[in-house]
């Protein structure tokens, strides 16, 4: 009996083993199922991290194209940039050139109107060195006179026969016009009747005539405007010289010439430094009834007109006045320099001077005319006022500019007189200065060296050599070279004067 149930309980413990077995075979499906969900798991996160990663390469990839991109399109900004400023740069290199180019097509269009005004100039001056060759050649044949005015008249013809009104068709026929004198002496109202009788008194002896000659006009302009600037000397900055027979302006004699009051020239002894001075100039002409000559006669405005431009040239001025009379009537000049050749004549109306009425004409023959009374020149006041007021304005309106000098300047108190020119310098001009010693002559009179700055610019440097010559006059040693300057005398405070 103990047998058999041990032969029934050995089934069931294989049961037990193949449920165990099926247990452990679910449990190792199970398992199994759950690694593979692990693993499908971890596949789709793997391919979801790939996938991202992928998305963030592709993302830095566009981000780096983009980089690359925005760095090639500010390259290529930079590059257009470049494009441009060199474009900008060769323009302006471009415009520099032409303006160099234009630059040197003006220099040579300069230089050629230079060269062609030096040669017109060239010509002129050849022309006037033929026209003197031949004045003084034909003088040699003129049979000498006692009358040194009609000598001089008539080589002058001589001259013109060979080119009449040469000076004038060429230089004032084209340049002349016209000018208000009234205008220019308009700020200047001082003229009063005692300056008026003066040129009364001087002119009333020629009240009844009707030909006046040149030298007798000359007389009482002489004598009229030396009372006037005698009489009235604080009115005026001018002295007055007659000058008809002096040669020394190109060896021209212009009639009457002004310098400053303070300018001591004696022209009977050497006058030819008188040019450097000559602030304005006049010219005479004989009143004459028997032959009718206009004031505007050409031959007569072309010898002012040389005689005013030839000292724009010897002075380098820009502008001078003049006037022409032949006392029935008075006209004023200025000339301006246009350029190195040509300069620009300006003319006032004609005015009334000392005129004598027209003579009474009939229109019939067999009219019985009246007795007339006596013929008698009238004086026109107005026009006297006039040509007083030009004589008397401020030294700056005749623009005198050839050197550093004024009217007021002390000369030593006409003591002393300007013989000649000793140099030229850059800053100054010195001249022969020789005291007024009537009981010697000149060749043995005390001299000194008058120096007179140029411009007022110079003062300073003028100055500082003022100072350095004081200093040399005071020097002592065994050279005496103190005796060298021992006349120094820098007569200016201004420091454009000094004596030595």
């Amino acid at each position: 009996m103990s047998s058999q149930p041990s032969k029934r309980m050995l089934p069931a413990a294989d049961d037990d083993d193949d449920d165990d077995d099926k247990r452990s075979d679910e449990e190792t499906i199970n398992d199994e199922a759950s690694d593979a969900d692990v693993i499908d798991k971890k596949l789709k996160l793997e391919k979801l991290r790939l996938k991202q990663l992928k998305e963030k390469r592709l993302l830095a990839k566009e981000q780096r194209m983009t980089a690359k991109e925005q760095r090639m399109t500010a390259k290529e900004q930079k590059v257009i940039a470049k494009e441009q400023r060199m474009t900008a740069e060769e323009q302006r290199k471009i415009k520099e050139q032409e303006a160099i180019i234009e630059q040197w097509r003006t220099a040579q269009l300069h230089e050629q109107a230079f060269i062609q005004g030096s040669k017109v100039e060239e010509l002129r001056l050849d022309k006037e060195k033929r026209d003197d060759e031949e004045k003084r050649e034909r003088s040699k044949r003129v049979k000498k006179s006692d009358n040194d005015k009609y000598a001089m008249i008539l080589n002058s013809s001589l001259v013109d026969a060979t080119d009449p009104n040469g000076y004038y068709n060429i230089f004032v026929n084209d340049n002349l016009y016209d000018f208000d004198i009234k205008a220019s002496l308009i700020t200047y109202n001082n003229v009063n009747d005692d300056m008026v009788n003066i040129f009364v008194q001087h002119f009333l002896r020629f009240k009844s005539d009707r030909d006046i000659p040149e030298n007798k006009i000359q007389s009482a302009f002489n004598e009229s405007i030396k009372d006037l600037f005698t009489t009235f000397n604080v009115c005026t900055s001018l002295n007055y010289l007659d000058t008809s027979k002096n040669c020394y302006l190109d060896n021209r004699a212009p009639d009457c010439t002004f310098t400053y009051k303070n300018i001591n020239i004696n022209i009977a002894d050497e006058y030819y430094s008188l040019q450097d001075f000559v602030i304005c100039l006049g010219e005479l002409k004989g009143s004459t009834s028997s032959t009718v000559i206009d004031i505007d006669d050409v031959n007569w405005v072309e010898q002012l007109a040389r005689y005013l431009t030839l000292v724009l040239k010897v002075q380098n001025r820009d502008k001078i006045y003049g006037f022409l009379t032949n006392l029935d009537y008075i006209r004023f000049y200025r000339v301006e320099k246009k350029d190195s050749t040509y300069c620009n004549y300006y003319r006032s109306k004609v005015f009334d001077m000392f005129r004598m009425p027209p003579k009474p004409t009939s229109s019939s023959t067999n009219v019985i005319q009246p007795n007339p009374g006596p013929e008698e020149r009238y004086l026109n006041k107005d026009t006297m006022k006039l040509f007083i007021k030009f004589l008397t304005m401020n030294a700056s309106f005749y623009e005198y500019t050839m050197l550093n000098i004024r009217p007021d300047d002390d000369l030593l108190g006409g003591n002393y007189y300007i013989q000649s020119r000793l140099g030229n310098g850059a800053t100054s001009v010195t001249y022969r200065f020789i005291q007024n010693n009537y009981n010697q002559s000149p060749a043995t009179s005390k001299v000194l060296a008058l120096k007179i700055s140029k411009h007022h610019d110079y003062e300073k440097i003028f100055k500082n050599e003022a100072n350095i010559l004081g200093q040399l006059k005071i020097v002592n040693n065994s050279n005496n070279i103190h005796l060298f300057y021992e006349n120094f005398c820098p007569t200016q405070p201004t420091g454009n004067i000094c004596l030595l």
